[in-house]
């Protein structure tokens, strides 16, 4: 089913033939916008622009804020046609999509993404500075001192890319290379700073459904785990490995400063990789350090396969969630918010955060309910029904599994 959802009457989106258009530059104030297509909220219309709309591929530009909602600006990626998200007035939550009233013009984009070949001698000299090492900023430089032709920036690190594919080979591995290349390393080493792998753990009946976890560990972070009771988990594409997620595990000291357990890679974030990952932290502190093993104290997102894959594990006495998290949360549902509420009803929510006492914590999440239904506004109540139920009933802070 597609994600558009409502077409204006007044509009048709079929071929009319009218008198060519002739674009004239303009910046997008001094542009004309047409309403084009509705959707039902905001983010189905996000969602719809991320793939390509009208044949096109559309990217982000800003958000302009005006007092009661924020107007998000789009910009073709291959010409200057630019795009509007607005309110739209006639329902609730309802957004339209504006177009520049211009004809797309792919000309420039298409002449300046020709094929690049990078000729004799400056080839040879690039292929010699990427085997010192240079980066690539230092390799035009270089270039440009000996002056010989110098290719843009993203010529050359294209060349680059496919050098070093020609000389390295593909990134992509098979479940048996990997294997083969997990395997030498599940001994732990003397050197106490020299990664090992803890334990690993695949499945491959059918290269669709094909899994694989593994965590990777130094003696050194893992004595760091018996030094305190609390365990923070999350899971990261920052450090990605074929698309996979890297899932983080340390604690934090007295600084707040964050010590790392050790790393572990999987196919996917569901509850059997987290239990994996724990039951294997667990496993390898008490096979080295000598010890029993059993922190009380999960801090993570909201994530609820983080938190059941820590139960399945270990006696959890406390659930924190990670703040962090948290606000990134509230305020993308915030923003359906007029600005000035927003901002007052933020405020409130970091006041009842910093409180320490669970008895208080409660009595300022009723009064903080109570003063805002007085406004009466369906965003808002929307929004508090929202924050109840995410992060002061199913997210809050407990000792409870599901």
């Amino acid at each position: 089913m597609s994600l558009l959802e409502e077409i204006p009457n007044n509009i048709s989106l079929e071929t009319q033939e009218t008198e060519p258009i002739i674009n004239k530059k303009t910046r997008g104030k001094g542009k004309i916008y047409l309403p084009f297509c509705s959707f039902r909220t905001l983010n189905l219309a996000k969602e719809h622009l991320d793939k390509p709309f009208e044949e096109n591929s559309w990217t982000c530009k800003r958000a302009t804020e005006n007092l009661t909602w924020d107007v998000i600006w789009y910009k073709c990626v291959k010409c200057d046609i630019r795009l509007k998200i607005v309110p739209n007035s006639d329902l609730n939550d309802s957004v339209m999509i504006c177009i520049s009233n211009e004809i797309h013009d792919h000309s420039k984009w298409q002449e300046s993404n020709r094929h690049y070949v990078i000729r004799e001698p400056a080839r040879s000299k690039i292929i010699e500075y990427e085997r010192m090492n240079m980066k690539p900023s230092t390799i035009l430089d270089m270039l440009e001192q000996h002056k010989m032709e110098c290719p843009s920036i993203r010529q050359l690190n294209n060349f680059l890319s496919n050098y070093r594919r020609s000389q390295n080979g593909s990134k992509c591995i098979t479940m048996s290379e990997l294997v083969e290349f997990v395997s030498p390393k599940l001994s732990v080493p003397n050197d106490v700073d020299e990664a090992f792998v803890a334990a690993y753990e695949y499945d491959a009946p059918s290269i669709e459904k094909r899994w694989f976890r593994l965590f990777i560990t130094t003696k050194r972070l893992i004595s760091l785990a018996t030094k305190a009771n609390h365990v923070l988990a999350d899971a990261t594409y920052k450090l990605v490995y074929e698309g996979y997620p890297s899932l983080t595990i340390g604690t934090t000291d007295q600084n707040k400063k964050f010590h790392h357990f050790g790393i572990g890679i999987t196919t996917n974030e569901k509850q059997e990789d987290y239990t994996f990952l724990f039951q294997t932290l667990k496993n390898t502190v008490e096979a080295n350090e000598g010890v029993e093993y059993q922190p009380d104290t999960l801090i993570a997102d909201n994530a609820q396969e983080i938190t059941n894959g820590f139960a399945n594990v270990f006696k959890m006495k406390k659930r924190v969630n990670c703040w962090a998290h948290a606000i990134r949360n509230i305020d993308n549902e915030l923003n359906r918010i007029e600005i000035n509420t927003r901002h007052k009803i933020r405020q409130d929510i970091i006041n009842i955060q910093i409180l320490t006492s669970r008895t208080q914590f409660d009595k300022a999440i009723q009064i903080f309910i109570k003063k805002w239904k007085k406004l009466i506004e369906s965003k808002v109540n929307d929004f508090l029904e929202y924050f109840h139920k995410q992060w002061c009933t199913d997210g809050k802070n407990a000792d409870g599994k599901k």
